[in-house]
């Protein structure tokens, strides 16, 4: 129960001193970011390789999580912000920085590939989804549509699964750009990712 308490007095501190510093025109510091692996694969090593270049005194830390884990780390001030979906995190304060189509994820011979799938299709499939309090997007795309999945298997890589012709699933676009791979959008789903603090 202390340590929470702990953990926010070190922040402080932390801060503190980062202020200190920067009165007296030197600009040293921590910086510990917690994101999805979709944005410190794809947003953050161009981000983070110019603010070293502009502030090289600042050290960056990042953490990869879910939605849960990164929503821990910040309010428990292990994290100073987080990167990550809108869902699940009225907890935080939060600024939107953009809306991602979620993707439907098809095995290669699929019968009805195009460049819009329709989510209620999904139903009638082997579905593999992704495990919970990760990507709570997936999940709720299902829920708004009304569709309850035949769920075969759950797991962190749904990607995977499908590759193998074990069922359909649903990613986000940004997951999807790792993958490199032109895939069909699930109409009028969108995952929209926050800065939280």
């Amino acid at each position: 129960m202390i340590l929470p308490y702990v953990r926010r007095l070190l922040a402080v501190n932390e801060q503190l001193e980062q202020t200190i510093n920067g009165l007296n025109g030197l600009e040293t510091g921590h910086l510990t970011i917690a994101a999805f692996a979709s944005i410190s694969r794809n947003w953050l090593p161009r981000i983070i390789h110019a603010f070293e270049k502009s502030y090289p005194g600042i050290k960056i830390e990042l953490m990869e999580g879910g939605t849960d884990e990164i929503v821990s780390w910040v309010e428990n001030s292990i994290a100073d912000f987080g990167l990550l979906s809108k869902l699940h995190t009225s907890s935080l304060q939060w600024i939107k920085l953009a809306d991602y189509p979620m993707m439907a994820i098809l095995p290669k011979d699929f019968y009805c590939l195009r460049e819009v799938f329709p989510i209620s299709k999904m139903a009638d499939e082997p579905f593999i989804i992704s495990a919970e309090r990760v990507d709570y997007h997936i999940h709720q795309a299902l829920e708004s549509a009304g569709i309850v999945p035949n769920v075969h298997r759950s797991c962190k890589d749904d990607h995977s699964m499908v590759s193998s012709e074990l069922g359909v699933s649903i990613l986000p676009e940004l997951v999807i750009r790792i993958i490199q791979e032109t895939l069909p959008q699930l109409l009028h789903q969108y995952q929209t990712l926050c800065l939280y603090s």
